[in-house]
């Protein structure tokens, strides 16, 4: 049965004290689980858009710890979503992760799964890549079912809080994805065969288990967060392990130490 290690929110930046110790935690992990596969769901560094150099040290940091590693960016890496007004994506901090990571999507298979990457920062952002990604991600899932796979979706930011056609504005709203690119995204992640969508940016974690798509809020691997308007869950500093069977996924929290 393969098994796929979700890393979420590491925030690397030399000028912490602690990033040796958050990255050799992690490679622990890694050795002792020894995943078919190592998805990191976006905010990988601290200050992507203003220091493109950081992002190669990322990668670098990804190759070497033994497993292959997929990764998509948060808003760390490549920038807010528009709606924020501040320190948002643009094309230039897009194509700076492109460069390093080859592309800001990905699809990886891992029989009887699919797994695929999602960019959640150029929802709603009217940059070309919105559309683009919203026409693949359809052809994929269309070309799952045509092959009987499952299909896991891992992304940075969740799809909303507590329910998808809350539309919230100010400090709440940063945590989610705005309700009209949404829409959009959840009409196509709505077919049978999407069994598991993956998140982090919250820095919180949650197992939404009795949805259909399951969600899981992946804790991140830097620091924690707890907003009085998060859905029950736990602050804690870790990672999150799927064993991805034939009949199902099961999720399990992997703590950090």
């Amino acid at each position: 049965m393969p098994i796929l290690l979700q890393i979420s929110d590491l925030h690397l930046d030399p000028n912490t004290t602690d990033q040796s110790q958050r990255i050799d935690a992690v490679r622990r992990h890694v050795d002792r689980i020894s995943p078919d596969l190592i998805v990191c769901s976006g905010d990988l560094v601290e200050h992507g858009p203003q220091d493109p150099a950081s992002l190669v040290k990322a990668r670098k940091i990804l190759d070497s710890l033994g497993a292959p590693v997929r990764a998509v960016p948060g808003n760390h890496d490549i920038g807010n979503k528009v709606s924020i007004g501040s320190n948002i994506i643009t094309p230039e901090s897009l194509h700076q992760w492109q460069n390093v990571f080859g592309n800001d999507r990905f699809t990886y298979r891992l029989n009887p799964w699919l797994i695929l990457g999602v960019n959640s920062q150029v929802t709603g952002s009217n940059l070309p890549e919105q559309t683009q990604q919203l026409s693949w991600l359809d052809k994929q899932i269309a070309q799952a079912e045509q092959e009987g796979l499952q299909v896991a979706v891992y992304m940075h930011m969740p799809a909303y809080l507590t329910n998808p056609w809350e539309d919230l504005t100010g400090r709440p709203g940063y945590w989610q994805v705005d309700l009209a690119p949404r829409t959009e995204l959840l009409q196509c992640l709505k077919r049978p065969v999407v069994r598991l969508i993956g998140s982090g940016h919250t820095h919180w974690h949650a197992m939404f288990l009795h949805e259909r798509p399951m969600r899981v809020w992946a804790p991140s691997a830097h620091k924690v967060v707890n907003e009085s308007y998060f859905p029950p869950g736990e602050g804690c500093l870790g990672m999150m392990r799927y064993d991805l069977g034939p009949q199902g996924v099961e999720s399990q929290l992997v703590r950090m130490a």
